[in-house]
């Protein structure tokens, strides 16, 4: 008899196992108390707006992050981390955000020198850090252009681990594994058994095979259904011993099966269409008598049902309207609260929230497109955070680029390794996609995120940027000293001040600070009054101080060396150097910025030479005008032609429009680092970035053909081998200061969108973007609804509409419609 204290939740179907084994249960991660813990952690999901790009283009994303039991947006304002690492396991770029509400946009330049291949992008807090890096958002992308880089290994953004896949690499025998239902066989009963088979190149592999006993006796056959996955059913007997056989590449290989037991407990989960029934079998002495049922969802503990009666059998229902999308865990427990059974199952109602549509299925070059995004069910109940992108199909995408939010927060990030097309068990339209789902629970198994418990949290929630250091004597620096430290910064939208006292171990910390840019960093710390600390009035740094600034360590990756960013320099002309067209080019010492005498060396490079390297790029021989921008990185105005204005002969620029004398119907040609570029993507760069700027007048531009006729502005960026800049940062210049520069928060730009008319869409220079619409927030009007606008490029293709995000309570939106453009 089963008497029900509530009805369970959800799909299931049970199962005893370790992942790549079958030990026994802790019943340590089995107590309520430790699942409670999966509330307070946290995940991070990236919507991109696609998954392969080419070098010098920018990357446009949206982090969501969320409760890793609920999948609830995490209210609190905290900052996230997004990686951009290469093939060598090194973090080419980091941009930190801050969310808003449990989201926040940003983007990430792709540098021009990016060779082609496979990267990883790589998201997280700071607080996922307590519980390893296997928590954190991971997707491969391509850089670059060309035939299809099979023959690229894909870097998942660890360094490498020994797992199932790891150990199979370089072995001829495939390795078959098996994961009995129920947590292990038992003698007497119909027993089911998933199975995996891993070939040596680590990927699931399909197969056909059959199970024999001691004797060879043919006890029954199995075939694969997806990747290698499957399941089996026989009756063992007592005293047998099972082996599997399989052929492979020619070659016969055996297994054996896992030993049954000779009394014991198993448990089965079938799906009978409006509710699953959860079927307990027991060989024991008193049968299913006081077994409880509990099941587990998000962290949470849902329900439980104790059993009662001595018979061998029970079976639980538990009706679908009860069951949520998502993973449920279902543990049977003994009389003494111990786990005997443990089975996981993945409940997917297939049912959508928000639908797209197009206004028609086929547009042609620079054609508007309506998109109308609509919600299918009662408008006033649904509140999400939503973002789109518009994007060409990839026609070659890496492993795993196939990802979204649903089969992320769902699927993706609840398993252990990696998954294989983890999209197939959502969006394919194949009859058996359920079952193949239910075989990968079973076989790949959940990875809970209260595997392991964490006995100290080393890293805490950042709500805001934190500084800290320690100061110590600068002529021993073991001996740690206390101090008064000043912290002076300023960006261009802002400026502060901040005072703190260091501990008895010279230790300081500047929290919760907020740069929404490339702010300027001056720290400075002098002595403490004995008598009166906190009234002492500051008289500038001490000489016999030094100050060490912790830095921010990126987890398990080697980190590329920043490129280095120069100190306060002296002011000298600001106007550019005019080069006449008839003669060869030279620049004048008198009109450089010159760095402070103390970090000129005789190694410096001649800024001359190294402009002369750069425009080598370029097709132009020399320049009408050039205007360095050494005083403009330290002390920024404006985006990053402003500086232009009054200073260039013939150049206006007003806001992000640039004209040239005479020729105020078109805009000038832009060379970015000797390349063609959007006026728009010359914008985009931080004025840190930019080295100098040179200007071709109309009539001197005939090597570039038509798009020269309006003049050419040509930007060049530091690519690091500037010695004349400042080495190092931060830099300490030994008097108890230290200066820096500090990346500050990613500013989110607004993605550029061309207008097009039918006079001028046939005028302007060719348009080849692969990204058509990037929208990070979508807002729905009252009625559900919204339209979205955008125009087609030149380049035919076929294009996705992807609407991605997480409702307020949980529920991960996944919308997608494709179109051609020809």
């Amino acid at each position: 008899m089963v008497t029900p204290i509530r009805f369970l939740l959800l799909a299931l179907g049970m199962v005893c196992f370790s992942h790549l084994g079958y030990s026994s249960f802790n019943s340590n991660v089995h107590n309520s108390e430790v699942w409670g813990q999966n509330i307070d952690r946290e995940k991070v999901y990236l919507h991109m707006d696609r998954s392969d790009y080419y070098a010098g283009e920018r990357m446009w994303f949206k982090a969501y992050v969320v409760q890793a039991g609920t999948n609830k947006p995490v209210v609190t304002n905290e900052i996230v981390y997004v990686d951009l690492i290469n093939s060598k396991n090194e973090v080419m770029i980091t941009k930190m955000l801050q969310t808003e509400q449990g989201s926040a946009s940003g983007e990430i330049r792709i540098p021009l020198e990016t060779t082609n291949g496979l990267y990883t992008v790589r998201a997280y807090t700071n607080f996922m850090r307590n519980h390893g890096n296997s928590t954190f958002f991971r997707k491969n992308i391509r850089i670059g252009g060309g035939a299809k880089l099979a023959a690229e290994k894909v870097f998942t953004g660890e360094k490498p681990i020994t797992d199932l896949k790891d150990a199979v690499l370089h072995l001829e025998k495939p390795d078959l594994q098996f994961f009995p239902e129920g947590g292990n066989l038992v003698n007497g009963f119909i027993n089911r058994m998933g199975f995996k088979l891993v070939a040596p190149d680590g990927m699931g592999t399909d197969v056909n095979g059959r199970v024999v006993d001691g004797s060879g006796k043919l006890i029954t056959e199995f075939t694969s259904s997806h990747l290698g996955m499957g399941m089996l059913s026989f009756i063992p007997q007592n005293g047998e011993k099972y082996l599997a056989e399989i052929q492979f590449n020619g070659n016969t290989f055996t297994y054996p099966l896992p030993n049954a037991m000779v009394s014991g407990t198993m448990m089965h989960v079938f799906d009978r269409g409006t509710h699953y029934n959860v079927e307990i079998k027991s060989s024991r002495y008193n049968g299913v008598n006081g077994l409880q049922l509990t099941t587990f969802q998000g962290g949470e503990e849902v329900s439980k049902s104790k059993i009662e009666g001595k018979d061998q059998y029970a079976v639980v229902t538990l009706p679908k309207e009860l069951v949520k999308d998502g993973i449920v865990q279902f543990t049977l427990f003994d009389n003494a609260g111990q786990p005997i059974c443990e089975r996981l199952f993945f409940h997917h109602s297939d049912s959508g929230q928000v639908a797209m549509e197009t206004s028609k299925k086929q547009y042609g070059k620079r054609e508007l497109v309506d998109l109308e995004i609509k919600v299918d069910e009662d408008a006033a109940d649904f509140a999400a955070n939503m973002s789109l992108s518009v994007s060409e199909t990839a026609l070659s995408a890496p492993r795993m680029g196939n990802i979204d939010i649903k089969t992320y927060l769902l699927l993706t990030s609840e398993l252990k390794g990696e998954i294989e097309n983890p999209a197939y068990y959502f969006n394919s339209n194949d009859p058996a996609r359920r079952k193949n789902l239910d075989f990968l629970m079973m076989t790949q198994g959940w990875r809970s995120f209260i595997d392991q418990e964490v006995e100290e949290l080393r890293f805490p929630r950042e709500t805001g940027i934190t500084l800290k250091g320690r100061v110590v004597q600068s002529n021993s620096r073991d001996k740690a000293v206390p101090a008064q430290i000043s912290l002076a910064f300023k960006n261009r939208m802002e400026a502060g001040y901040d005072v703190v006292e260091t501990n008895e171990n010279g230790e300081f910390e500047f929290s919760d600070l907020h740069f929404k840019d490339s702010t300027s960093i001056f720290v400075y710390a002098n002595a403490l009054s004995k008598k009166n600390k906190k009234n002492k009035k500051n008289k500038g740094s001490d000489p016999s101080f030094f100050i060490e600034l912790d830095s921010f360590t990126t987890p398990e990756v080697k980190v590329m060396e920043s490129l280095p960013l120069a100190k306060e320099v002296d002011y000298v002309s600001a106007y550019p150097v005019v080069l006449p067209e008839n003669k060869p080019f030279k620049v004048d010492g008198a009109d450089l910025i010159r760095l402070k005498e103390a970090v000129v060396t005789e190694n410096k490079l001649d800024k001359e030479a190294n402009m002369k390297r750069k425009r080598k790029s370029a097709l132009y021989i020399r320049p009408s005008y050039s205007l360095d921008y050494e005083q403009f990185r330290n002390n920024p105005i404006g985006n990053a032609l402003t500086a232009l204005q009054g200073r260039i002969p013939g150049v206006t620029v007003i806001g992000e429009q640039v004209s040239i004398r005479n020729r105020y119907d078109s805009p000038p040609f832009f060379l970015l680092d000797g390349f063609p570029v959007a006026e728009q993507t010359i914008f985009d760069i931080p004025v840190t970035d930019i080295d100098f700027v040179d200007y071709i007048r109309p009539g001197a531009t005939a090597m570039y053909g038509m798009n020269g006729g309006n003049g050419i502005i040509a930007v060049y960026t530091l690519d690091g081998r500037e010695r004349f800049y400042k080495k190092q940062t931060p830099t300490e210049n030994g008097v108890g200061t230290l200066t820096y520069v500090h990346p500050g928060f990613v500013k989110s730009k607004k993605f550029y969108e061309p207008v097009y008319n039918k006079i001028d869409s046939k005028r302007r220079k060719a348009d080849f973007r692969r990204t058509l619409h990037w929208e990070p927030n979508v807002e729905l009007s009252p009625d559900g609804k919204v339209k979205v606008s955008f125009y087609t490029s030149d380049l035919p293709a076929t294009y996705q509409a992807t609407l991605q995000g997480i409702t307020d309570e949980g529920t991960p939106i996944h919308s997608k419609v494709m179109f051609e453009s020809d």
